[in-house]
C-alpha cells in the first residue's frame, strides 16, 4: 500500500511538471484535477491511466463524461482541457 501511495503521488508530480495535469478551483468545495487532452487521447485511453485500481473503467469514461458534460458520441480534441472526476 504505500508503494502504490509513493507511486500514485509521483505521477501526479510528474504530471503537474510537465503541464498535463493541474488543479483547477471552480469554487471553495469544488476542486478537479485537469487534464488536457493529447493527440491520440481517447476517453479509455484517460481512464485507464487516471482511474483507481478498484475502479471499473467503463464508470470512470461514465463519471468523465458527467463531469465534462459530453454526449456518449462526443469527440475530444488535442489541447481541450477535461476535468478528473473525483475519486473519493
Amino acid at each position: 500500500m504505500r508503494i502504490f501511495a509513493f507511486i500514485l503521488i509521483a505521477a501526479v508530480v510528474v504530471g503537474f511538471s510537465l503541464g498535463y495535469v493541474r488543479l483547477s478551483q471552480a469554487s471553495s468545495e469544488d476542486t478537479h484535477a485537469v487534464y488536457v487532452v493529447k493527440a491520440g487521447d481517447t476517453l479509455w485511453d484517460i481512464a485507464l491511466r487516471h482511474a483507481p485500481l478498484a475502479m471499473d473503467i467503463r464508470d470512470y469514461v461514465y463519471r468523465l463524461r458527467q463531469v465534462n458534460g459530453l454526449k456518449q458520441s462526443a469527440t475530444i480534441h488535442p489541447g481541450q482541457e477535461l476535468k478528473l472526476p473525483a475519486t473519493r
